[in-house]
């Protein structure tokens, strides 16, 4: 038994072993195997794009290596909107239409050797040309402007197909079954072929030379083509779904076809056909139901095929193989949003330099999504030149003469090589090529290069040298590689010097800004802990009221639940934890005997605001048009045991309900108001009296705002106006300009000492916007931006020494944030911080009660429907030991510079400005520089071997580890095995 059973368990390891060996003999050897898709940055998307809603079974998108094409929103169906290839962003207003046909376009295709070059095809039986201008369209154009209509087609062109290697040839096909050639430079019809299809054409391909098309029709046929014979070489049975449409591309280099269509049961097929041998196909998949033909986009240079159909929310990758299989499927790219149309964006556009081997550009209902197809490697700081066969060139191989004189001919390869740099350097280019590994595929971030990809001449494989082309500058991003390893960070004194005790071994690594570089990029919220919070609230949530929430360093307020208009004022100190008794279950709690008590004010509060020179001092505005200032005991409101219903001061002067009250934040005691009489005024709180009146309001005012030195005040209305006053030069507004457009009105912010305001809105659409205007070039519009499409009115809160911009709205679950700079596009989407709860309001505490400490960039204070939660946002930084003074400039001191009097007077004192430093902490500006150095890179001796060299040692290693094993079994041979086994005659006995 022993002995049995020790030779079956090393029967089973040494075959366990050798099942091993064979897979991995067996093991796919492939350099794309591992190619990953990601979808883009949604910054790096083209959005806000009107997509034509009309249904085609064509191309919706094309790209070329400058512009990208879209079919757009028309009342014909015939309009185009061009963009360039590096124009992402929102572009709802900047999109310059090509009003091409009176019919909805069907197909469309750029000139593979005029990337200015552009042919559609509609319904209306036309194929127009267009050339772009140099610096693209300022305006919309018409057919009165296009190159050339070539007319022929008895009903509607479907397809069109440029070829791939001689100059100004076209083919074309549609439903009168036919397929023309045209030479372009003449506008004329040069080969026809009619007779052989029986029903309408689908879809064009040429093959690699361009002596053949393969053509597929409502048929259910496949065809291969002759265009100047006429004839057909070949014609076999296709995909059988009645009356669904296929499509056909020809395989680059190789004799294959890839056909994709339905079968009889309406399922999703992919066919691949050997062009030599055409009776049956030599690969077939079939996948679901879904009602669009899939889409197979195919690169010749390193045969990989993406395929997805209209309403498809993923993406496949295949390789093609020359082995059975033909068709391996490669991972997926999953995204949630369903897309309209897909294409594949030329070589020259591609992000080298990240491995980037393919661009998918994806068309959804309002926007353009790039989707980068990169094959992981160790490092990205060399040019992988193994993953960049030669690709096809700008240049064409022979003329249309040429072709139609009875020449074929490749196209002209060029070799791919990475951008240069900044030095006029080119990346090194690796000799040998780092094996595959496995690593998640990372949306590449901006890319460095700026100049625009060219063709240059370059040593090519063979004797005769090829033109070398560089992608790369028209990338959306280019993906900074890791750091070498063995970096090291070294302290350098401000003045001094770099001093390395090895220099020959290390270098210091150049700043490239490759992404728009921002202090705030990385802001995070960190809320307080629940100890520090206020609990057990009953906020009054009345969508009457234009603020719900105000705070300064020592007491917040928020609207209480009532009646007869009630505001709660907590100590920040003293008040943290539940602020009102426990309810007992089963009771139901009286509004009116709150628990606590509050400022009664004696009619529907609708704003209110501290003094900014007086904590102890809030104004508050009712709907009964009266203003009343209050001022809170030491000791708060709660202390008193009964609710406050004597003011220290009330002021009459509107004719109807308050709607806003705001503090000057330089001038003691000045209020401006405004009312529901459309007026504007300001008072004197310690008098009563009012100085100024401001007129020229059509309806309610939405928001106010101050300039820096508050010497102009600036409002939204109701009426879609924003109006800025000069108060003591006149009632009248000095500027007025429209808002963002929508019917709820929007909300402005003054970009501190900038002659710019910030708006916030919503345009027709109902869409949410941010523009910045420059109202001295006549409110101009410096930016029109889309932030999202949700309902809730933003409320923007602006910090003029950072240029930071916070943006809440009420019923909202998160706070955005945005930076407003003068670099184009002027705003600057961040990050949202997200939380679980709606707010009610959100107020932001002075930039002098920030912890500079923690680089704390904002202090707020968080109000939901019964808690008060403070949340502070930092900005991460390594060296807080250090002021950080490119986040903290000089800011306006909280204090007076004049009176209310003499700021009636005309006094213009300007605000004190103050320095947040600590008197124990150095500035990062003279802190000792920190300079990271890199040990110089050598090759180890691996990656010099050839591919031949690298393989036998692979083999090697395997052999030696099976002879280990086999020493192994030797050594492990159970006693029992040395025995001798009982003879056959002795079991007689």
């Amino acid at each position: 038994f022993a002995c049995g059973s020790s030779r079956r368990s090393h029967e089973r390891r040494t075959g366990t072993r050798r099942n091993w060996f064979r897979r991995m003999s067996n093991f796919r050897q492939s350099k794309f195997r591992n190619v990953r898709g990601a979808v883009y940055r949604t910054d790096q998307h083209f959005r806000d794009l009107s997509v034509t809603a009309a249904t085609t079974d064509g191309n919706l998108v094309a790209a070329s290596s400058m512009w990208m094409s879209v079919l757009w929103t028309s009342n014909t169906g015939g309009a185009i909107g061009v963009l360039p290839i590096t124009g992402w962003g929102s572009r709802s207003h900047a999109v310059p239409l090509i009003q091409a046909h009176s019919a909805q376009i069907q197909d469309l295709a750029w000139n593979p050797f005029h990337a200015w070059v552009l042919a559609t095809a509609a319904a209306d039986g036309n194929i127009r040309l267009w050339k772009l201008p140099e610096h693209g369209l300022t305006g919309d154009i018409n057919a009165d402007n296009a190159e050339a209509t070539l007319a022929g087609h008895g009903k509607r062109v479907d397809t069109i197909a440029w070829h791939p290697s001689a100059v100004n040839v076209l083919a074309s096909g549609g439903p009168d079954s036919t397929v023309r050639v045209w030479d372009i430079s003449t506008s004329a019809e040069k080969l026809k072929v009619a007779g052989v299809m029986k029903d309408a054409v689908d879809s064009i391909s040429w093959n690699w030379d361009g002596s053949l098309l393969a053509v597929t029709s409502r048929d259910k046929k496949l065809r291969l083509l002759d265009p100047r014979s006429g004839t057909a070489s070949s014609e076999v049975d296709s995909h059988k779904g009645a009356g669904k449409p296929s499509r056909a591309t020809w395989m680059g280099r190789k004799d294959k076809i890839l056909t994709t269509g339905f079968s009889q049961t309406r399922d999703r097929e992919v066919f691949v056909w050997d062009s030599r041998n055409m009776a049956k196909p030599i690969k077939q998949l079939m996948f679901d139901a879904s009602p669009g033909v899939l889409i197979p986009l195919y690169d010749a240079d390193t045969d990989l095929v993406w395929m997805s159909g209209r309403g498809d929310s993923s993406i496949r990758t295949f390789e093609v193989v020359d082995d059975h299989s033909v068709l391996y499927e490669l991972n997926p790219v999953v995204d949630k949003t369903p897309h309209r149309g897909i294409c594949l964006a030329p070589k020259l556009t591609c992000d080298v330099m990240a491995a980037e081997v393919g661009r998918v550009m994806k068309v959804t209902n309002n926007a353009i999504i790039p989707i980068g197809f990169s094959v992981p490697r160790k490092s990205y700081r060399e040019f992988h030149a193994d993953v960049f066969p030669d690709t096809a060139g700008p240049d064409p191989a022979i003329t249309a003469d040429d072709y139609f004189g009875g020449a074929n001919a490749a196209p002209l390869l060029v070799k791919v090589q990475p951008p240069v740099n900044s030095d006029g350097e080119a990346p090194a280019v690796a000799e040998t090529a780092a094996a595959p590994v496995a690593a998640a595929a990372s949306s590449p971030s901006t890319s460095a290069a700026s100049s625009p990809a060219t063709a240059a001449r370059g040593a090519g494989a063979g004797s005769s040298p090829q033109p070398a082309l560089k992608p790369g500058s028209l990338a959306p991003g280019a993906k900074k590689g890791p750091a070498r390893p063995h970096s090291v960070s070294v302290s350098v004194a401000k003045g001094e010097e770099l001093k390395l005790e090895n220099p020959d071994d290390y270098y210091v690594p150049k700043d490239i800004s490759i992404v728009r570089q921002s202090h705030f990029k990385h802001i995070f919220g960190r809320p307080a802990n629940r100890v520090d919070c206020y609990d057990d609230l009953r906020i009054l949530n009345d969508a009457m009221q234009t603020r719900t929430l105000r705070a300064n360093k020592k007491w917040f307020a928020c609207s209480w639940q009532g009646i007869g208009g009630r505001l709660a004022v907590f100590s920040l100190a003293n008040d943290k934890g539940r602020v009102t008794p426990p309810v007992p279950r089963g009771q139901v709690v009286d509004p009116a005997k709150s628990a606590i008590s509050t400022i009664e004010i004696g009619s529907a509060l609708i704003d209110f605001d501290f003094n900014p020179f007086d904590n102890d001092i809030v104004v508050t505005g009712a709907e009964n048009a009266l203003v009343k200032v209050w001022r809170i005991p030491e000791t708060g409101i709660k202390s008193l045991g009964k609710n406050m219903t004597d003011p220290i001061a009330t002021i009459r002067g509107h004719q109807h309900k308050i709607v806003t009250t705001d503090f000057h934040p330089f001038a003691n005691n000045l209020l401006f108001t405004t009312s529901g009489d459309f007026t504007g005024r300001f008072w004197d709180i310690e008098t009563q009296q009012e100085h100024v009146k401001l007129t020229g309001f059509s309806d309610l005012v939405t928001s106010v705002t101050w300039n820096f030195d508050a010497s102009l005040v600036g409002t939204s209305c109701k009426d879609r106006k924003i109006r800025l006053f000069d108060p003591r030069a006149g009632s009248s507004p000095i500027f007025e300009c429209a808002d963002v457009g929508g019917t709820l009105g929007s909300r402005i912010e003054w970009m501190g000492q900038k002659d710019q305001i910030c708006v916030v809105g919503f345009d027709k659409m109902s869409e949410r916007r941010i523009q910045v205007v420059d109202f001295k070039k006549g409110g101009d519009k410096l930016t029109d931006q889309r932030i999202d499409a949700s309902s809730g009115v933003l409320t923007p809160l602006y910090d003029p020494s950072t240029g930071v911009l916070l943006l809440w709205g009420k019923g909202e679950t998160s706070i955005k944030f945005w930076e407003l700079n003068d670099q184009a596009p002027y705003a600057h989407a961040l990050t949202d911080y997200q939380t679980t709860v709606p707010q009610l309001g959100v107020a932001v505490f002075p930039r002098q009660d920030c912890n500079v400490r923690e680089v704390e960039l904002f202090k707020v204070i968080k109000l939901t429907q019964d808690s008060a939660d403070p949340i502070s946002f930092i900005v991460p930084r390594q060296r807080k030991e250090f002021f950080q003074d490119d986040i903290y400039p000089l800011i306006p001191a909280r204090e007076a510079v004049c009176s209310a009097a003499e700021w009636a007077a005309g006094s213009k004192a300007q605000p004190k400005m103050i320095d947040l430093k600590p008197a124990d902490m150095q500035r990062l500006s003279e802190a000792p520089k920190i300079v990271r150095v890199v040990k110089k890179f050598k090759q180890d001796e691996e990656e010099e071997l050839d591919a031949e060299a690298i393989k036998n040692r692979l083999v090697d290693k395997f052999y030696q580890q099976m002879m280990d094993f086999k020493e192994e079994d030797e050594l492990e041979k159970a006693p029992g095995d040395e025995l001798e086994g009982v003879a056959d005659d002795e079991w007689d006995d």
